[in-house]
Parts: structure tokens; sequence; C-alpha cells
């Protein structure tokens, strides 16, 4: 009687273990039990402040899928933060902030994820610039003092100096400024006639702020991807499985979350 107990409670543990979803607490991480994000604190709204932003939102759906707490560790500069998970001296486990996979960023040890967002290159500028039609693209750069800001280390400084090269304009009309926060005012104080980077950052800022304007759009076939310890294929296995689950395998980018932030955590 004992015997048939067993092997009955025996096969109600494997039925009822099959329909609870499988947790992976145990995967392998810096921090056990915690996995931990280097994220760009300066680019709204796709990774800014202390997690905030369309990555973070994505992330957090994530660690939930694997079954483990979160947490972000802010980085105000852009250089360089696809280097640090790979790093034995950094806590992060996968770093985020709006990267593109670009084989430079390999050479230096990047190893990243699945893509998400694909967007293109634009220049902010002033609408009373637009209006009055002394910017309209980049040929408006051309033998002037015009200025163009840039953050060094992003695609959006190397595409437009590719831009600019293809329009022979001298790349002393850039100036490098350290993060994306200081991009806005120094266009609004004059100091610079425009800023080069992404379209989602310089079209959130125009539909919240109407003294500025996206221009010059090109598409790089650029996409947003995070990087991951390059010491450890498991968790790029498991985040990869969970970016498609999250995504419905790529059907959910950045304008449905715009729309709905808890989009993702509603996949999870």
């Amino acid at each position: 009687m004992l015997r048939n107990s067993i092997a009955i409670s025996f096969l109600l543990l494997l039925v009822f273990s099959s329909k609870i979803p499988a947790k992976t607490a145990n995967i392998p991480l810096k921090t056990p039990g915690i996995l931990t994000v280097c994220s760009y604190s300066e680019f709204k709204p796709v990774s800014y402040a202390k997690g905030e932003g369309y990555e973070p939102d994505m992330l957090r759906a994530i660690s939930k899928l694997l079954g483990v707490k979160i947490r972000f560790i802010p980085e105000k500069n852009y250089e360089g933060i696809w280097r640090l998970p790979s790093q034995k001296n950094t806590l992060c486990d996968i770093s985020a902030g709006g990267m593109t996979p670009m084989q430079y960023r390999r050479d230096q040890g990047a190893v990243f994820s699945k893509t998400t967002t694909h967007f293109k290159q634009s220049l902010l500028i002033r609408t009373r610039d637009y209006q009055n039609g002394s910017i309209r693209s980049y040929n408006d750069f051309k033998n002037n003092r015009r200025k163009i800001g840039v953050v060094p280390g992003t695609t959006g400084e190397e595409f437009a100096h590719q831009r600019a090269k293809e329009n022979t304009i001298d790349l002393s009309v850039f100036v490098q400024y350290a993060s994306e926060s200081e991009l806005l005012p120094a266009l609004k104080q004059g100091k610079i006639d425009a800023i080069a980077r992404g379209e989602i950052g310089n079209d959130y800022q125009a539909s919240i702020d109407p003294q500025v304007k996206t221009i010059a759009k090109k598409d790089y076939g650029e996409k947003f991807a995070f990087v991951v310890d390059s010491n450890n294929p498991e968790l790029l296995r498991k985040l990869n499985h969970s970016i498609e689950k999250i995504t419905d395998h790529g059907k959910i980018g950045f304008s449905l979350w715009l729309k709905d932030h808890a989009i993702f955590m509603k996949k999870a």
C-alpha cells in the first residue's frame, strides 16, 4: 500500500512539475540570483536614469522569465560600455544603452544578443533654422561655422563622420560631448546647430519639444542589442530565447512599447 502511494505521488509530481514554468534561478551570474546590468543613463527614452526606458523595461521582463532579480548600475559615459560585461573587475553581466552590434565592438570583445528595434541615423536641429531655410540637410554645414554635436564612441558619431565625408564637409564641424544629456542644452544655447544620433532619441525629443525638429534621416540597417559577458554563453543563450518570447519573435519593438510601457512584462 505504501509502495503504491509513493508511486502515485511520484507520478503526480511529474504531471504537475511539467505544468510549472521553468525558472532558471541557478543561471550563472556574477552575483548569484541577480542579473546585473550596466546601463547607459543618458539616452532617453531608450536607456536613462537608473534603469528607466525601453531597454530596461525589456530586461525587467527577461529577468522575470529567468527567475532572477535585476539590478541596474547607471553609466554616464557611453564610450566603451560594451566592454564592461566581459571585464573581471566589473559586476555587470549585461550592458545596455542603445548599442548597435558593430564589428569594431566585437573586435574589442563584445558579445551581442539578438537585435531588437531597427532605427535610422538623423540630425536634430532648431525648428526655426528649418523654417527659415538655413538648415535642411548636411550640405548646410559646408564651408560655414555651424557645428554638429556628437557623443564619442556612438554610431551617431561614426555615421555622421561618414555623411560629412560624402558631402565633402570638414570633420572640424563636429564637437564632442561626453554624454547625451549635454547635447540638447548645447543646441538650445546655440553652442551647436545640430545633434547627430539615432532617430529614436531625436524623434522623441521633437515629439515633446516643438522648438526642435528631426531631419536628414538615413538607414544604415542599425538595430539595438544587449552585450553579454563573453565568459557566460549560457546567459547569452537564455537571453536570446527570452528576447524572442517577450518580443513575440520580433513583432513587438520600440513603437509598441512607446504606447504601452508594460507590454514586455505582459509577455513574461
